[in-house]
């Protein structure tokens, strides 16, 4: 019988491949949001009354409300869970979703070391946040 080790990341109760698919989560949100306003932006064709070979007759915006609600749900969710994170501070919010979206280090973020500490100490609890609301939408 193999014993395989369960790591956990430094201090909280998440595995290292949980953490993998929650940094990829996060990696996301730019291209949620990018293809959010490529969506909202996308004229309908000239034959939207028509019906498709094969389909039916659609409702653009209603389309565009289908094709958007998972997308939003997704940024909803990793703002939210930075928000709890930060305990309210919207400034300390968006510096968490820098960080975590985009994996900027300290000197990519420009800010000063002490806020970066600040930045990591929060980003423990955005980690475990997001990680419970993804399981409570998983309904486990």
């Amino acid at each position: 019988m193999i014993h395989t080790r369960e790591y956990t990341y430094r201090g909280i109760d998440i595995s290292s491949a949980r953490m993998k698919e929650l940094r990829g989560f996060c990696e996301q949100y730019e291209s949620n949001l990018r293809e959010i306003r490529a969506i909202l932006n996308a004229r309908p064709s000239p034959s939207f009354d028509a019906p498709v070979q094969g389909g039916q007759p659609g409702n653009p915006t209603e389309i565009k409300a289908l094709k958007i609600a998972p997308l939003m749900a997704d940024v909803r969710l990793i703002e939210q869970c930075a928000l709890e994170a930060a305990n309210g501070r919207e400034d300390l919010r968006d510096a968490l979703i820098i960080n975590v979206t985009r994996r900027y280090g300290e000197r990519k973020m420009g800010i000063s070391p002490v806020s970066y500490e600040v930045v990591k100490k929060h980003r423990k609890a955005f980690y475990v946040a997001l990680d419970r609301e993804l399981w409570k939408r998983r309904g486990c």
